[in-house]
């Protein structure tokens, strides 16, 4: 049963936002643009905000339905947290578009904003306050934009959060599984900013 659920969800996950709405709308694949990845920070930044924005809402939709799919009697956390990760392998290696998808992290969001609705608001608020730093003092620490340098030390903060403050055993195995999924998709993309930095070489 749990193998027909989390097929089901990496059929959701499959459906990127990103993809289908630019080439219903421009006949362009966002996934030849800017760096490549099929995701809300992509579109908002070479397509426009409004589409970016509504990208955004269709992928944190999908994170929240990824809970209610998994919130079976009969599933304990275990399969809850397979259950709902299989939308993000989904949203990353997409079965419709040559498995190449986006990053993933606003449908994890939107999962996690269905699993603990304060910790998703932390972040996000997070989030908002970095974007906000990062442009007054024209920071940056990863060598990304301004929109990707607060993604990326949100996703730290979240880290932080979940596997350090938060109590929600569910939380933390949603959260362990997609991240090791989303590292996995970017790994290359991890190790050149490691290499840039110093932290490793070859």
């Amino acid at each position: 049963m749990c193998m027909l659920f989390s097929a089901l969800g990496y059929v959701i996950g499959s459906a990127n936002s990103a993809i289908i709405i630019t080439k219903l709308l421009y006949r362009k694949d966002i996934r030849f643009f800017g760096d490549g990845n099929a995701g809300t920070t992509n579109v908002f930044e070479n397509i426009n905000k409004f589409v970016g924005i509504t990208v955004f809402c269709i992928d944190f939709l999908k994170g929240m339905i990824s809970y209610h799919l998994a919130l079976q009697p009969f599933f304990d956390d275990n399969y809850q947290a397979i259950i709902m990760s299989s939308v993000i392998l989904g949203h990353d290696f997409p079965l419709f578009f040559e498995l190449r998808g986006g990053t993933g992290i606003t449908s994890l969001l939107g999962g996690i904003f269905a699993i603990d609705r304060n910790l998703a608001l932390l972040v996000f608020s997070f989030f908002t306050f970095m974007f906000f730093v990062m442009n007054l003092l024209h920071l940056k620490i990863f060598g990304f934009n301004y929109l990707e340098e607060s993604e990326a030390l949100s996703f730290l903060f979240a880290i932080y959060l979940i596997f350090l403050r938060s109590t929600n055993i569910l939380a933390k195995k949603y959260f362990l599984i997609s991240l090791t999924i989303i590292v996995f998709k970017h790994r290359y993309r991890v190790l050149n900013m490691l290499r840039s930095k110093g932290a490793i070489k070859g």
